[in-house]
């Protein structure tokens, strides 16, 4: 089975928004004591990626590209 990858561009706030989510759901799981390894796992990307940066090229600067 292929996986596709899907990268998001996130604001800190955003981020922080996705992060508090997951966390909420991790806890609710335990207190049904279910495995909360895939939340976990993501967890740990949500947090590693934030220090990622994106450029954004303005005005005719793609032109060449296209």
């Amino acid at each position: 089975m292929d996986r596709k990858r899907i990268y998001l561009t996130l604001e800190e706030y955003e981020r922080n928004i996705i992060f508090t989510a997951l966390n909420e759901m991790r806890n609710a799981m335990i207190a049904e004591s279910r495995p909360t390894d895939p939340v976990d796992d993501l967890m740990i990307k949500v947090d590693s990626a934030g220090g990622k940066r994106s450029r954004v090229a303005e005005g005719n600067a793609l032109e060449g590209y296209r």
